[in-house]
């Protein structure tokens, strides 16, 4: 049987190996939570960046398509007679 001075240091031991996790384990998540923060100021950039992409692309295609009826006028003009 162990002596109380025994336990308690054992006790001591666990302790020390506790405290020791728990702080590894504190800096996972600040390291996590650091990391999270930049995720998602890329994704809000993102999200910026995709809305300019596509007010550009509907300006483009409404560009195309009144080139393409004034393109059809035109050759509308050439085919008659």
């Amino acid at each position: 049987m162990q002596t109380t001075e025994d336990r308690l240091t054992a006790l001591e031991r666990q302790l020390g190996i506790l405290t020791r996790t728990l702080t590894e384990q504190q800096l996972s998540l600040h390291d996590i939570e650091k990391n999270e923060t930049i995720l998602l100021g890329i994704a809000s950039g993102q999200e910026k960046a995709l809305k300019v992409l596509t007010e550009r692309t509907e300006r483009i295609e409404s560009r195309l398509e009144t080139m393409d009826r004034k393109l059809d006028t035109i050759l509308a003009l050439l085919e008659k007679p």
